[in-house]
């Protein structure tokens, strides 16, 4: 069983222990791009700690249709799991790796579900993000209610509009930390540039808040053009705009 696994170490077939986001900045490594240590907590922690203690409210929460029946039910989810206590062999895993970024290292607690995004629903942004994290006590608490966000209202009552089964939500949430300071300051939406191709340009769109502020346009983000500077090499990039 894998209960953490370095960002330096995930490769492209880890997607269903790992998740989207923490798959990536795997593969962004592997390409040599630059990309701040950190750690992700796979599923299969999750299902250590979570096991069946949820089994019996999953016909609860599926047939939850009014805004208070949703409401209670989730309420019960999310409590169950910030009362489950973690591991002593999860909790040393991952006191370990926070130590071996430094001495009490902020860092952003974020989920990497492996349904994230279906050709037919986004669950982008219904999971909580915990930025400026500091010490391991702090942390082994921001991924337990990290994972308990799966249960909000408003996931909850999404996965029922969209007839997507709580179980196969639940067994696969992959949950990295990472000391990426910015991530308090500035997230990043990036999209292929139009009329190139991926590998040769990308639109970036940087902006003051999380990327929850991004999508709902509470913020105004910079934009940011980026082209290879060589047709044959990753590293080297350009950018313009403002």
């Amino acid at each position: 069983m894998m209960l953490l696994v370095n960002f330096s170490d995930i490769d492209s077939t880890m997607i269903d222990a790992v998740g989207g986001k923490a798959l990536n900045l795997g593969v962004m490594i592997s390409g040599g791009l630059p990309v701040p240590g950190g750690f992700c907590v796979t599923t299969d922690a999750y299902r250590l700690v979570v096991a069946d203690r949820l089994d019996d409210l999953m016909g609860k929460l599926a047939d939850a249709t009014d805004a208070d029946g949703v409401a209670a039910a989730a309420d019960e989810a999310r409590q169950r799991v910030l009362a489950t206590e973690l591991p002593d062999q999860l909790r040393t895993a991952i006191t370990d790796h926070y130590q071996a970024l430094g001495d009490d290292k902020p860092v952003a607690v974020r989920s990497s579900a492996t349904a994230e995004d279906l050709a037919y629903a986004s669950f982008a942004g219904q999971q909580d993000t915990y930025l400026n994290v500091i010490g391991s006590a702090a942390l082994l608490d921001a991924v337990r209610r990290c994972w308990a966000s799966l249960w909000t209202d408003r996931a909850v009552s999404y996965r029922n509009a969209n007839g997507i089964d709580h179980r196969r939500v639940s067994a696969r949430g992959g949950r990295p930390a990472d000391d990426r300071l910015s991530c308090s300051r500035r997230d990043v939406h990036g999209e292929p540039h139009h009329g190139q191709s991926q590998r040769n340009g990308h639109r970036c769109k940087p902006g003051p808040r999380r990327s929850r502020g991004l999508r709902s346009g509470e913020s105004r983000p910079f934009r940011r053009e980026l082209r290879s500077t060589t047709a044959s090499s990753r590293a080297g990039w350009a950018t313009s705009g403002s």
